[in-house]
């Protein structure tokens, strides 16, 4: 088989500058998207039928796990686990509120008592609007969102 290898090592191509951290596959409208997450503080949203990347969100620091996760009205929402330890839930589909994909609907900061100190390796969606986190401090953690998010 042949392979379309898009990656990029200089910072005016699509792929990642550092190692990529993770992938998740996304459904919208009836097309598929493949999620990546990387050291180098992006997460890219790809085109899974021709494999261009089609969005780009830049984070303040290393993206070390990301997982797909639904609100109370199960539209789709994007964790993001980052070095510090913070934890940010994003939006994947444009909406009236949030016309922007990967715009942040809840920043977890050091702030939060119950939060990773370190690196969030590990996420993973539950049942029931939970989640599950896993750190490099040793920690995991089990969340829950309740109410509307206002997507």
């Amino acid at each position: 088989g042949q392979t379309n290898n898009n990656n990029n090592n200089n910072n005016s191509g699509p792929g990642h500058t550092n190692a990529v951290t993770g992938l998740v596959k996304f459904t919208s409208n009836s097309k598929n998207f493949v999620l990546s997450s990387s050291l180098d503080g992006t997460v890219k949203a790809w085109d899974g039928s021709n494999g261009q990347c089609v969005g780009n969100q830049r984070h303040q620091e290393g993206v070390l796990s990301i997982c797909l996760i639904g609100d109370m009205n199960n539209k789709p929402c994007l964790l993001v686990g980052c070095e510090s330890g913070s934890i940010l839930l994003e939006n994947l589909e444009p909406t009236p509120k949030f016309p922007q994909p990967f715009s942040t609907l809840v920043h977890l900061n050091s702030s939060n008592s119950y939060l990773h100190k370190k690196g969030v390796r590990g996420l993973c969606r539950g049942p029931s609007g939970t989640f599950y986190t896993s750190g490099d401090d040793g920690k995991v953690f089990v969340y829950q969102i309740i109410g509307d998010i206002g997507l």
